[in-house]
């Protein structure tokens, strides 16, 4: 696998970046999780915020956000 426009081998950059080839796959990995990131970070303010909420009450304050809802936790 190459690096972005210039080509240069994953190994090499790696190399040349003083990082691991696996720490390298696993941010590239992450780079495509940071909206899930988000969902999860507004359930913790909800969480934060309303200590006594229960999952219910989480889940309508989320759709009150205008966030999408796992439909296996609709209520």
């Amino acid at each position: 696998m190459l690096i972005g426009e210039a080509e240069i081998p994953v190994t090499k950059a790696t190399e040349l970046l003083g990082v691991s080839r696996s720490s390298y796959y696993r941010w590239r990995k992450l780079d495509g999780e940071n909206e899930n990131d988000m969902e999860l970070r507004n359930l913790s303010r909800i969480a934060i915020e309303f200590p006594a909420y229960g999952y219910r009450r989480i889940t309508a304050e989320l759709r009150r956000r205008d966030n999408s809802v796992n439909h296996k936790i609709a209520g």
